[in-house]
Order: structure tokens, then C-alpha cells, then sequence
């Protein structure tokens, strides 16, 4: 009897714990489980991930090396500045993910219609292409142990893919705790890796062959190549949004949360698009799944192409939880009972599917990036506009998660009609400034790029059509020191 009441009484603080793991719960301060570095390995992991090298080897379409290394360097500036400022900072402050904390932009209901729009399509996007990746390395890995000539596209890249989606949901079913572990491994190795990538290129080719290389294939205009790659290269630092707040409630710090999530991202993306860079520029291919093995012999190639493979498995897992996460938090009661196994299950479906066509994911990769960026931007301006100027960082966590039944954050319907309408003019000003699909240009284009336009037009679009449309409701908790404030025990 006793052993019962005493299970029965520890079930609570296991219930907890998980919510707190796989669940909306703000985590306290004692329950933020990464430093500075520990997150630095995290974000690391998911930029040095072998998109990457496609990311370099797409840029190689329009410019240069120079000019590929300076658009790179720029569009992921600007793309990575607004990015962690919308998405870290507040879910750092407040141990939230991200999208419980956008309930006060675009309503309870509104979060939800852009997680199942937006964000599922794009994360879904990415984890296919991961998964695609991972098993183009694996068949490559099998070709040179067994001397058979297999196809970039074969059933056996299909097969692979399926397997690493496997292994990733068996580390995402883990938790957090496993994929910082593993991501503190994976990164390092990947920073190597990617660096002896570097040399092989200039060692097989020369520097002087690789500065003087032409774009693959680059319009007439040489302002308008430039100004596409670095948009492109923007589009890239945006879409690290879906899932860099949900990481950085994680962490101990803001200084942990925000330095380490722009760093790591931008130093660890470059590097690896400059390897993808160069060997499109040199050999034709990004994507060093093809060229490794040659330069690099048997054994060094597949040791070196395994590691990826893993590395993809490992930044599949990472984007994943968070998204997962925005998906119960969004599903209101409907899926809020699904075990978190079934629910991250549930997710890779879609990308499962994806994997069967593996050919159309690489082909289409440059416009999907572009059409996510132009939704993402808009959100990011929002998001921007709703956290530091509507609500002067001051958000009440009882009454987001109250959402409907409270009293800041309530809505016709559950949605902020401001914060959509919002994100879609935004999103049609930058189709309009520049069609990823036409690749139609504005004059300002070539100026201004897509992105910063859309996502100032987008915030200040907000904050107009807040005035108009809900000039009496209050903006920030009227007790920051209680409700209104962070966790009591998170030193914001």
C-alpha cells in the first residue's frame, strides 16, 4: 500500500517533468538545461547540416566565388539579425516557446493557422530534405563498399532516407537532453570536417582556379545576380525561425540564448556554404556526397560521408521538436492527449512521402526556400513589432495560456485579424518586389532586396491596423512584478 501511495505521489512530478520536456509548461530557471556553449553546439549543428552545401552550391548559380562569399556573408546577416531578435528574446526571457508567446500577435486560433500553413509546410520541407540528404550519403557509403554504380536518385537513396527519419524520431522521442548531447558531438566534428572539405577543393583544383570561376548560370544583369543571392541567402537565415525560440527557452541566459544562436548559426553556415560554393564553382556539384569519396579515398570519404549522415539525423531531430511542439500547443484539446511518440510519428509522414521523390526536393530547393523566407520574414516582422514595441517586452504567461478564457489575449474567434492581415500583405509586397517563381524583379530590388521591405511594411502594418481595429485593449499586464512577468525564479 505504501509503495502505491508513493508511486501515485511521485506520478505529478513525472507528469511535470514531461510537460515540461515535451510539453507548453514556461520552464524555471533551474529546469534551463544549456550554457552558452552547450547552445552554440546546438545552433552549430543545425547550420553546418549538409543543406549547407546546397545553400553554397545554388548561390553558384548566380555569382562567383567573391561575390558568392559576400552575398553569403550578407544575406545571412540580415536574414539571422531579425530572425533571433523575433524568436530568442522573448522565449529566452520567459522560458516559452515561441509560438504560445505569439498568442498575443495573431491570436490563439491565428498561431494555429499559421502552424498548419506555414511552419508544417516549411519544417516538413527541410526535414524531407535532411532525410533525402542523409540517404544520398548512406547509398553512396554502399556504392563504394560494394563496388556497385547506384543511381543519385535510386530506391536505395528512398530506402536510406526512411531509415534516417526512423532514427531521428527515435532521438527526438528522447527529448531535449539527448539531441544537446549528441548536437555537442556532431558539431565539432562537422567544424572539421567541413574545414578538411575546404583543403581537399583548393588541394584538387587551386585558388586561383576558384577565384576566377564563372556562376553557373547567371542572368545578364550582374546587379540583379547579386542582389537574387543575396536574397536567397536571406531566405536561409529566416528560415532558422521556426525553431530557434523553442530552443532558446533552454537556456540560462539571454546572453546564452542570443549570442550563441547568432553566431552559431552564421559562422558555422558560412563555413559550409563556401565548401558548397566552391565545388559547384569547381566540380559542378555541391553536394559533396558525390565528390567525397574521389578526393578524399575509401576509407577518410566514408568515414567522412557517414558523419554527415548522422549530422543530418541529429538537425532532423533538433527542427523537429520544435515543431512538434508548436503543433500540440496549436492543436487545442484535439491532439494535446496524443503520447509525444505518436505526435512526432505523425509528423515525419509527410516528409516520409517526400522521400520517394527525391530529385524534385533537390530541384525545387531554391524556390522553396524563397517562397518560406517570404512568409517567414513577414511573421518575423510581426513578431517584431508585437514583442518590443506594442507590448515593451512585457507579457503576461497566465493569460497567454489562458488564451480565450483570459483577458489581453483573447480575440473574436481566437484570431488577431491585425497580425495575419499583417503577414499577408507582407508576404504578397515581397512576391511583388521579387517572384521566386517568375523571378520577376521591382527596380527597389536591387536596393533594398525582398525581405527588409517586407518585414518593415509588415510590422508597421500591424501596428496600424492594431490602432484602428482594437484601439481600447490593453497592451501590457498591468502587474509586471506578478502575473505579468517571467517565471519568478528565471532571473529576467
Amino acid at each position: 500500500m505504501g509503495a502505491a501511495r508513493g508511486t501515485r505521489q511521485r506520478s505529478p512530478e513525472k507528469a511535470l517533468a514531461e510537460e515540461t520536456r515535451f510539453g507548453t509548461f514556461p520552464l524555471l530557471r533551474r529546469e534551463r538545461m544549456w550554457s552558452g556553449l552547450d547552445f552554440t553546439w546546438v545552433s552549430s549543428s543545425l547550420a553546418i547540416a549538409t543543406w549547407a552545401f546546397i545553400v553554397g552550391g545554388s548561390t553558384a548559380l548566380l555569382v562567383g566565388f567573391r561575390d558568392g562569399m559576400l552575398a553569403m556573408i550578407i544575406g545571412n546577416a540580415i536574414g539571422l539579425c531579425f530572425m533571433v531578435l523575433a524568436s530568442t528574446a522573448a522565449s529566452q526571457r520567459y522560458g516559452s516557446e515561441q509560438y504560445t508567446l505569439l498568442r498575443g500577435a495573431f491570436g490563439v486560433v491565428g498561431v494555429g493557422i499559421l502552424v498548419f500553413t506555414v511552419i508544417l509546410i516549411t519544417e516538413m520541407g527541410w526535414s524531407s530534405l535532411l532525410a533525402v540528404m542523409a540517404g544520398r550519403a548512406a547509398s553512396q557509403i554502399t556504392g563504394e563498399v560494394t563496388g556497385a554504380e547506384l543511381s543519385q536518385y535510386g530506391p536505395l537513396v528512398t530506402v536510406c532516407a526512411l531509415v534516417a527519419i526512423v532514427l531521428a524520431w527515435v532521438i527526438l522521442s528522447r527529448g531535449p537532453v539527448l539531441i544537446g548531447r549528441l548536437n555537442a558531438i556532431v558539431a565539432p566534428g562537422l567544424a572539421l570536417i567541413v574545414g578538411a572539405m575546404m583543403v581537399f577543393l583548393v588541394m584538387n583544383t587551386s585558388w586561383d582556379a576558384l577565384s576566377a570561376a564563372s556562376p553557373l548560370a547567371p542572368f545578364e544583369d550582374p546587379t540583379l545576380n547579386f542582389m537574387m543571392a543575396v536574397e536567397f541567402n536571406v531566405g536561409v537565415g529566416v528560415s532558422w525561425y521556426p525553431v530557434m525560440g523553442s530552443l532558446a527557452r533552454m537556456t540560462r541566459s539571454r546572453k546564452a540564448a542570443m549570442w550563441p544562436a547568432f553566431g552559431g548559426l552564421f559562422i558555422a553556415t558560412i563555413l559550409a556554404q563556401a565548401v558548397g560554393l566552391a565545388s559547384a564553382l569547381t566540380l559542378g556539384d555541391s553536394d559533396p556526397t558525390v565528390w567525397m569519396v574521389p578526393f578524399g579515398g575509401a576509407v577518410l570519404g566514408v568515414g567522412v560521408l557517414a558523419f554527415i549522415a548522422f549530422a543530418n539525423v541529429t538537425s532532423m531531430a533538433s527542427i523537429v521538436y520544435s515543431t512538434v511542439l508548436a503543433i500540440r500547443q496549436s492543436s487545442g484539446r484535439f491532439l494535446v492527449r496524443l503520447p509525444w511518440k505518436g505526435l512526432s510519428a505523425l509528423f515525419f509522414v509527410l516528409p516520409g512521402i517526400m522521400t520517394f521523390f527525391p530529385q524534385f526536393m533537390y530541384e525545387q530547393f531554391m524556390t522553396f526556400v524563397t517562397y518560406s523566407g517570404a512568409f517567414l520574414t513577414a511573421v518575423c516582422g510581426v513578431a517584431l513589432a508585437d514583442y518590443f514595441v506594442l507590448r515593451r517586452q512585457r507579457l503576461d504567461l497566465r493569460e497567454l495560456h489562458l488564451a480565450q478564457r483570459g483577458r489581453l489575449y483573447a480575440y473574436r474567434g481566437g484570431i488577431n485579424v491585425a497580425g495575419l492581415g499583417a503577414v499577408a500583405l507582407g508576404a504578397v509586397f515581397y512576391v511583388w518586389l521579387y517572384d521566386p517563381i517568375t523571378l520577376e524583379t521591382q527596380a527597389a530590388f536591387a536596393y533594398l532586396t525582398a525581405s527588409l521591405p517586407a518585414a518593415v511594411l509588415a510590422a508597421v502594418a500591424y501596428l496600424v491596423l492594431t490602432a484602428v481595429l482594437y484601439p481600447r485593449r490593453p497592451r501590457v499586464p498591468s502587474d509586471h512584478a506578478g502575473a505579468g512577468g517571467a517565471p519568478a525564479d528565471t532571473g529576467a
